[in-house]
């Protein structure tokens, strides 16, 4: 019964295949033949341009002897409530040298737990942050005297059809001067 059953499938399944038209590609329509109106390819250029003057990163400092306490915060200035996503790691901080040598990054040796966390950022929200950087770069020697640039970025994202944050307005840089 079984061995019926097999062959009745394979012969329906030769039936089936024998009766399809075989595509070619002479049969597609070329490019001069597709009627494109534009709206899609529109929506999808629009899509992939970074959106700009939706959040406003702002970064200070506070220089001490032993220390430099970095302030900064992320400012929903869109007009409206925005749905946000991020990890447990809601952002970086880079600092470089006078050569524009990262010394410091800040997620060096830590470790953020796999998690996606969504929630409403109301307009004019501000989301406020501190850390310290103890003048020392990524191998544990105090760096030398100079200028640093301190670079922080926000590690979020819109729940947008319209495109994805401008890097400019999850980023934000100040130089400070290491004695």
């Amino acid at each position: 019964m079984k061995k019926l059953t097999i062959w009745i499938s394979c012969l329906i399944l030769i039936t089936f295949c024998n009766s399809c038209d075989t595509l070619k590609t002479s049969d597609l329509p070329s490019g001069n033949d597709v009627k494109n109106e534009g709206h899609l390819e529109t929506q999808t250029m629009k899509r992939m341009e970074p959106i700009s003057k939706v959040m406003k990163t702002s970064i200070d400092t506070i220089k001490e002897e032993d220390r430099i306490t970095i302030l900064f915060n992320l400012r929903n200035i869109s007009g409206k409530d925005q749905l946000i996503y991020y990890g447990s790691q809601k952002y970086e901080i880079f600092i470089m040298n006078e050569e524009n040598e990262e010394v410091y990054r800040w997620s060096t040796n830590r470790v953020f737990p796999m998690k996606s966390i969504q929630r409403e950022f109301k307009n004019e929200e501000v989301l406020s942050y501190k850390e310290t950087w103890d003048y020392k770069d990524v191998k544990g020697r105090h760096v030398s005297k100079g200028r640093y640039k301190i670079k922080v970025v926000m590690l979020i994202r819109l729940d947008t059809e319209n495109g994805s944050l401008s890097t400019e307005d999850l980023t934000a840089t100040t130089v400070v001067e290491v004695l």
